[in-house]
């Protein structure tokens, strides 16, 4: 029988190696937007990558950008199928 003393090493080691992938994405938006000022990274789900904006003018601003950020992502993430612009705090 496994007992928590055993199972939360292994938890925190699974949790471990989720988080740098989030580290990853967050610093690769940085480099491909270029000034990421007002913009973040927030979740990849499905394909989808959901990037949160501080006003619906930098939604507008990054919308018009949409297709040569979404090549460069891919370039490095092949995985990512859409970018998803939505305000929000960031």
């Amino acid at each position: 029988m496994n007992t928590i003393k055993n199972i939360i090493p292994v938890v925190i080691g699974e949790m471990a190696k989720k988080r740098p992938q989030e580290i990853d994405l967050s610093q690769l938006w940085g480099r491909i937007a270029g000034s990421p000022k007002g913009s973040r990274a927030a979740q990849m789900k499905e394909g989808r990558l959901t990037v949160l904006v501080d006003s619906s003018a930098r939604k507008m601003q990054l919308f018009r950008k949409k297709d040569q950020l979404l090549e460069q992502l891919q370039n490095k993430i092949p995985t990512i199928k859409t970018i998803y612009f939505k305000v929000g705090s960031v």
